[in-house]
């Protein structure tokens, strides 16, 4: 699909990395034996994807901005709040199925 490769070629290695779980966030680093402690900086025990995209702490404000952005698109097959935490990980880390590529590389 091209709106996997759309963009700087840095964002789209983190985003690829973030997919695949191979990032530098800590519960990865952990799993590869490349750190002691999955722990997050927030104090949760685990810095997962989940927890990093959709919980932690520390990045709510600009959680808070990219909803506020994919509300602002006015796409009405898709209400971004309503939305489960396992669909609002798809929509950010694949885009959004029934989306065109050049709304979902916005």
């Amino acid at each position: 699909v091209t709106y996997y490769t759309s963009g700087p070629r840095y964002a789209c290695a983190l985003l690829t990395r973030l997919r695949i779980g191979t990032c530098s966030l800590n519960h990865s680093l952990f799993t590869r034996n490349l750190i002691n402690s999955p722990s997050c900086s927030c104090g949760c025990r685990c810095e997962s994807i989940p927890h990093y995209l959709l919980h932690c702490p520390n990045f709510a404000s600009r959680r808070t901005r990219l909803l506020d952005r994919l509300e602002n698109l006015n796409i009405s097959v898709l209400d971004v709040k309503s939305l489960s935490d396992s669909a609002f990980m798809y929509l950010l880390l694949k885009g959004y199925p029934f989306l065109s590529s050049k709304v979902n590389r916005q």
